[in-house]
């Protein structure tokens, strides 16, 4: 079996978490739902030194998702096909049915999508409140061993 671990910048990925628990900072059982989750890339790179695999920066996906999504079929020994890169969700609904530990309403926009949206992602200009600064900073090491890690 192989591994893809598809990484997203902890910025991005904090300030989408943090907006979509609507923290209330007077709330503990909200916060505690996000320190929860706080660690998460350090547990994914123990992991990941247990259980190697291809990594994927979501960023460079987003950037050529052609190219990535490309050499991850390559990777797992799939043949690729154009008709991969997009997908049909008349039945968004339904989508995640088997999932029924999620949200759906936090997935909606990926639960709709009908291919992955081609933009340049620039970590720089994404604004993040000082709460969720430090969270992501201090998860940025992990994250750098990732981006050398999907350079091999």
């Amino acid at each position: 079996m192989k591994q893809i671990y598809l990484i997203r910048h902890p910025k991005p990925t904090y300030k989408s978490f943090y907006n979509k628990l609507d923290i209330d900072h007077n709330n503990p059982e909200k916060l505690i739902t996000f320190e929860k989750n706080y660690d998460h890339y350090q547990v994914t790179w123990e992991f990941f030194q247990k259980y190697p695999g291809k990594v994927v920066i979501a960023e460079d996906l987003q950037e050529d998702p052609d190219q990535i999504v490309k050499e991850c079929y390559e990777y797992c020994g799939l043949n690729f096909s154009e008709e991969f890169l997009s997908f049909d969700n008349k039945d968004s609904d339904s989508v995640g049915n088997e999932w029924k530990c999620i949200d759906k309403s936090y997935y909606q926009e990926a639960l709709s999508s009908t291919c992955i949206k081609k933009e340049k992602v620039d970590i720089e200009k994404i604004e993040v409140n000082d709460f969720t600064k430090k969270r992501a900073e201090a998860q940025l090491p992990y994250y750098q061993k990732f981006v050398e890690a999907s350079k091999l």
